[in-house]
């Protein structure tokens, strides 16, 4: 696996977390810049970037409004 920041190499670490942890305490980090990598990262990543792309609807909406 590549590091998304400087394409160095990840490695599967495991993460002590002192509460409960949805990961199970695994997670991805990357030899050179140490980028940190887990499921929660991940889904919240994603979860910001579907957010912030526009919709259709939006732009249709906007392309109604400038008419």
């Amino acid at each position: 696996m590549r590091c998304a920041r400087c394409q160095g190499l990840m490695v599967r670490e495991f993460i002590v977390d002192l509460y409960v942890s949805p990961t199970g305490g695994s997670a991805w980090r990357c030899v050179s810049c140490g980028h940190l990598l887990d499921s929660v990262i991940a889904s919240t990543k994603q979860r910001y970037q579907q957010a912030a792309r526009p919709s259709k609807r939006s732009k249709r909406y906007l392309d109604l409004v400038a008419a």
